[in-house]
């Protein structure tokens, strides 16, 4: 597929409460046939898209391909700064932002097409294809529903217990790739400001020389020459530094962008581990339930005689006499105790029984637990007290299948990821390799017509 974005339009649609104005642009995708999708027409298919269209698209595929590392598209709003050569605005309808915006949408959707997974979606061809409709093709895939949920949870703060090394590093190298482009592209503003300046200041000395050819007729020819080469070699700047942005600082511009979609690729890893930790945590509270609530481990059987039921109630009874007993002997003997004074006591003893005490309450606290426990299982009849602990079973069992199917869909996540991550290792590395050798032929050729443009004033200076 071959896909041009170009003749960006500005249109205006009034409604009873309001005026839209918007910009569309024109999208046209050639499809030879040979080797393109089995749904794409042959021919030539024209379309009009707004910005948002794109941006719909883009969240489409964020939310279907959560593994993929989404091509990026141009900012909605750039931040307002000053160049030299040029002011770049936040107005979406300057001609030079327009453009801008132009060029960064046919990028995107050239990275689409050059996608092996993205390239045969559906909704994508739909998108080059039918004008009319579109949005409801989209809307159709219900995509919006899970794109609210997953958008809370990138923007949620959470912790988890177990980090993937790759996708920590991933994330780190995220951070790093945002820091050191930021950092070119403000060194490059910085010296692009200052070339653009220093040529320009070239254009005085046109004016000087222009006026001293008028004071000297003998002289006039080469002046006049060496005028018109100083001017000429001053507005040169302009259209070198538009090939630098075309070609260098748009597409490192394009990484910086890349660098939150790779960072958005870690936090979704992160959120499915988080998803299981919670989950496992969850299963092993509901196998604490089952514990305390038959600590015997023992399953009691729906079949059992009133004969058993009794006799358990029977040694209930004597398990509460005998611990009853025991309560008794132990209060007697903590009187006795606290008949003697702290000062006939060593310390050590005065500690054993402080220490005691704090004992005798814990296991007060748990025989009252215990206590709890046996009115609301012990006094049920051993139907009601099985059905209770199947339900637990049931529930646990409910658990860990689903704590199943997150660790499949992170282990699924994981190589898909891994997968397009080597992909785009390999794209970037391309990318980065042109766009450096780029930006040193195109100083080279700045060179070579700098140098050309002084041999051209050396001789006009030889005559005269």
């Amino acid at each position: 597929m071959d896909i041009t974005v170009t003749e960006p339009e500005k249109r205006i649609v009034n409604t009873d409460l309001l005026k839209d104005t918007f910009m569309v642009y024109l999208v046209q995708t050639k499809c030879t046939g040979h080797g393109g999708p089995d749904d794409f027409e042959k021919g030539t298919h024209s379309v009009w898209r707004r910005y948002s269209e794109f941006d719909l698209l883009r969240n489409y595929f964020n939310v279907t391909y959560p593994y993929i590392i989404t091509p990026p598209i141009p900012e909605k709003k750039l931040p307002s700064f000053h160049m030299g050569w040029k002011n770049i605005t936040t107005d979406t309808f300057d001609q030079d932002f327009v453009e801008r915006r132009r060029s960064g949408l046919e990028a995107f959707l050239h990275r689409v097409a050059q996608h092996p997974t993205l390239s045969d979606d559906k909704i994508f061809h739909s998108f080059l294809q039918k004008e009319e409709g579109w949005k409801e093709v989209i809307s159709s895939t219900n995509f919006q529903s899970k794109a609210d949920s997953r958008i809370h949870k990138l923007n949620s703060y959470f912790r988890v217990q177990r980090v993937d090394k790759r996708f920590g590093g991933l994330k780190h190298y995220a951070d790093n790739l945002h820091t050191n482009i930021a950092a070119i592209l403000r060194i490059r503003h910085k010296m692009a400001n200052s070339t653009y300046f220093v040529y320009k200041g070239h254009h005085h000395y046109g004016s000087m020389f222009s006026d001293w050819a008028s004071m000297e007729p003998e002289m006039v020819s080469s002046l006049h020459t060496v005028a018109r080469t100083m001017m000429s070699f001053a507005d040169s700047i302009t259209g070198v530094l538009d090939d630098e942005e075309l070609n260098f600082h748009e597409l490192l511009k394009e990484y910086l962008l890349y660098a939150d979609s790779i960072r958005n690729l870690a936090k979704k890893h992160e959120i499915l581990q988080f998803d299981i930790e919670r989950g496992e945590e969850t299963l092993g509270n509901k196998k604490k339930l089952r514990e305390e609530t038959n600590p015997s481990g023992s399953k009691p059987s729906s079949s059992t005689s009133d004969n058993t039921s009794h006799s358990a109630e029977d040694g209930d009874h004597q398990d509460d006499n005998t611990s009853d007993d025991e309560e008794h002997r132990q209060q007697a003997g903590a009187e006795d105790e606290s008949s003697q004074t702290v000062a006939q006591k060593p310390r050590s003893a005065v500690v054993n029984n402080v220490v005691g005490g704090i004992g005798k309450v814990s296991r007060g606290f748990g025989s009252v637990r215990r206590k709890v426990q046996n009115k609301v299982f012990g006094e049920d009849a051993p139907e009601i007290k099985e059905s209770k602990l199947r339900a637990i079973d049931d529930s646990i069992k409910e658990a860990e299948k689903s704590v199943e199917e997150r660790q499949q869909e992170a282990k699924d996540f994981t190589e898909k990821a891994n997968e397009d991550l080597e992909r785009f290792n390999l794209q970037r590395d391309n990318d980065v390799r042109e766009v450096l050798i780029n930006y040193v032929n195109l100083q080279i050729d700045v060179c070579k017509k700098g140098l050309i443009t002084w041999q051209v004033m050396k001789e006009s200076f030889s005559s005269l």
